[in-house]
């Protein structure tokens, strides 16, 4: 069975930071990409599959197909780096039973209701809800950018900004 390196959600996906920084942090010889949109568009598909260094796979899976491999159809041995391009994803593939003991959130973009939590990486009162509410149930949230950045937890998050979940 692939042994799962890292689940990061980071909406731009597939970039210079995971390429450079998190396939070596991991050792990771597959990206697994799930996102509903980008696995049922081939041709977003291809463009993802052609950002990878030629000796990493990417695999782009739909929400409840990504489920399904790790949980089914999985007989490899390979290590694997996860990603979610948003909470709301990682969040559906956690309740409907993906295997997720940790989490991390690397990036989330900007927007009018976003405030930086962590460095750059923004969170808003719905991704909060959501990342609580697997914390609660055992899974370990922390925010890191980088692998030579500072992690955060998703508990101290909450502690320093109100997202009215209190």
């Amino acid at each position: 069975m692939s042994k799962i390196e890292l689940i990061r959600v980071d909406f731009r996906m597939i970039h210079g930071q995971v390429m450079v920084k998190w396939l070596k942090a991991t050792g990771a010889q597959i990206i697994a990409a799930v996102n509903d949109d980008i696995a049922n568009d081939p041709f977003l598909a291809d463009i993802y599959g052609m950002a990878a260094p030629s000796n990493v796979d990417i695999k782009v899976f739909t929400k409840d197909k990504v489920i399904d491999y790790f949980n089914n159809n999985n007989s490899d041995n390979s290590k694997v780096l996860v990603l979610f391009k948003n909470v709301k994803d990682a969040h559906y593939c956690y309740e409907k039973g993906f295997p997720m003991e940790h989490l991390q959130i690397g990036g989330l973009g900007s927007g009018p209701d976003r405030i930086n939590v962590h460095g750059p990486i923004t969170l808003n009162a719905e991704d909060a809800k959501l990342l609580k509410d697997m914390n609660d149930k055992g899974v370990k949230i922390e925010f890191q950018q980088v692998p030579d950045d500072s992690k955060a937890s998703l508990d101290k998050i909450l502690k320093k900004y109100d997202f009215g979940l209190n």
